[in-house]
């Protein structure tokens, strides 16, 4: 598994959690959203099953997550056909395959030096 993935599984686990305490979601067939009203985009937003998701149903989900007015992401948790990328970008969504984490270019990063207290 690399990076990338234990950041996808570790999302969708997440927003899972975030559910199943209570936060306010909506489930539809390949879709969860969740909305805790935080004004962040790793607190708030949608994990879509590209193989699974019923994409009707999946446009009155976002309709609910736009009318919080809070940031918030969609993460496919499968690879999606492009007629299914298509679709979403029809609804206003676009991808963010530019290599970047909360706004931070990765092709220069260097993470901090490590601190060991002791």
């Amino acid at each position: 598994m690399n990076y990338a993935e234990l950041v996808l599984a570790g999302h969708v686990a997440w927003f899972e959690l975030l559910a199943s305490a209570g936060v306010p979601s909506r489930r539809t067939d390949g879709a969860l959203a969740v909305m805790t009203g935080t004004p962040s985009n790793a607190d708030n937003g949608v994990v879509v099953d590209a193989a699974t998701v019923d994409i009707e149903a999946f446009e009155g989900v976002l309709q609910w997550l736009r009318a919080s007015g809070m940031p918030a992401s969609g993460v496919l948790s499968s690879r999606a056909q492009s007629a299914l990328v298509a679709r979403l970008a029809t609804l206003g969504l676009r991808a963010d395959n530019n290599a970047n984490v909360m706004g931070r270019s990765l092709s220069d990063y260097e993470p901090p030096a490590a601190h060991v207290d002791g």
